[in-house]
């Protein structure tokens, strides 16, 4: 009988443990800032998928050219190179006491301002930089795919190697960096779909560049202008080809990446021939294991990077 008192707070803490268990736990709020007209920007599609999370409950508020002073908030912005104001705003809303996170997109010549940093318990970043790479409080990610990239089809399912039309594809304007040396070697190849365009924004409409690497095998994503980082790179990924980058004059995606990457790499394209060679290209097995491969590391790499995310958005809640 002298059991029955600790049988029964047992019971109770058993019971209790259960009840809370079963009831709906608070969703934490997080407001997303834009502090432009994300309406035209290429990352939002691509930072909702980053962002979003079970954790907590994403609030949009578009504030272009304003200063909104919100606890709890992470500012989106791409504008530091044109609003002087952003460090004092930053300021003095660490001054107020306020928990924010930044966003700072766009940094791809590497000349906005990052006085702002200091004042934000984290930020995230694309465009990888070597200042940042060892800050406990700078995630660094990826450019993603442009917005409206998934826009009209049902599901992502991507096609494999032996339902694709194109070996290798490349759309976009080849007169600047090294991309007439990528597509002079590309074409030895014979398969190589080039639609080339005079001017920047000339291009295919997103949706009909995305079915193009959606039906092709290999995807070049030679540097960017003024970057090595691309969209290309991340668009071919979620359209499940295999990339091909550019490792000169550093090996960018082996930095941005902390465990490596299965996809491709040259450091010059004329490299490419010996690379795609005649056995690599007849093995249509081991070529649809190479994309798989890359396409399940890119699935797994975005989870990565939306964990890293939420263990940083708990600063700011």
């Amino acid at each position: 009988m002298k059991r029955w008192p600790l049988i029964c707070v047992g019971l109770f803490l058993a019971f209790s443990l259960f009840f809370y268990s079963v009831q709906e736990r608070p969703v934490h709020k997080i407001r997303l800032v834009w502090m432009f007209d994300p309406a035209g920007w290429w990352e939002g599609d691509w930072l909702k998928e980053l962002l979003a999370s079970d954790q907590y409950e994403i609030e949009e508020v578009v504030a272009p050219n304003e200063k909104v002073y919100l606890n709890h908030a992470l500012y989106v912005t791409p504008l530091f190179h044109d609003r002087k104001d952003l460090p004092a705003f930053f300021e003095s809303l660490h001054r107020k006491g306020y928990k924010f996170g930044i966003v700072h997109l766009s940094d791809e010549h590497y000349n906005h301002s990052t006085k702002s940093y200091r004042y934000a318990k984290f930020v995230l970043r694309n465009c990888w930089t070597k200042k940042f790479a060892k800050s406990p409080k700078v995630l660094q990610f990826p450019l993603g795919y442009k917005t409206k990239f998934w826009e009209g089809l049902a599901t992502k399912e991507t096609k494999p190697v032996s339902e694709r039309t194109h070996l290798a594809s490349f759309a976009g304007q080849i007169t600047k960096s090294t991309r007439q040396e990528m597509a002079a070697n590309m074409k030895q190849l014979g398969d190589f779909f080039l639609y080339e365009t005079a001017f920047f924004g000339d291009g295919l409409p997103i949706t009909q560049y995305r079915d193009l690497l959606l039906d092709s095998v290999f995807a070049p994503c030679p540097r960017g202008f003024s970057n090595l980082d691309t969209f290309r790179l991340c668009e071919a990924l979620e359209a499940g080809c295999i990339p091909i980058v550019e490792k000169e004059p550093f090996d960018y995606y082996a930095c941005l990446f902390d465990d490596g990457y299965p996809f491709l790499a040259v450091h010059r394209w004329d490299e490419v021939g010996s690379l795609l060679n005649d056995a690599f290209l007849a093995d249509q097995e081991g070529l649809e294991q190479k994309r798989q491969e890359c396409s399940l590391w890119w699935k797994n790499q975005k989870e990565l990077f939306r964990h890293k995310i939420e263990n940083l958005m708990w600063r700011i809640r």
